[in-house]
């Protein structure tokens, strides 16, 4: 698993993942903005809307974010839920 933090306006997400020789299929844009949920979606990776300021939760909802969390914490569980051991 990779934790990258990146701007989507800086480096595009499809581009980040194919220099890591990222599987998108095994890959999440979590991100606090709206463009966020965008590239996620127009790079095929599945994405993660951190809502932290009121308002954001239904927006990013209307724009299809996968899952959305309000805290970090939040997100640390559903990684640690989730996290993949790999085979030794």
């Amino acid at each position: 698993m990779w934790l990258v933090r990146a701007t989507t306006r800086r480096i595009p997400p499809l581009r980040l993942w194919r220099s890591l020789d990222a599987n998108p299929a095994a890959t999440a844009l979590v991100g606090d903005s709206f463009t966020d949920i965008e590239a996620a979606h127009s790079a095929g990776v599945a994405s993660i809307g951190y809502a932290n300021k009121p308002g954001k939760r239904d927006r990013m909802t209307d724009l299809r974010a996968g899952v959305v969390i309000e805290s970090m914490a939040d997100l640390a569980l559903s990684l640690r839920a989730h996290a993949v051991t790999p085979e030794v």
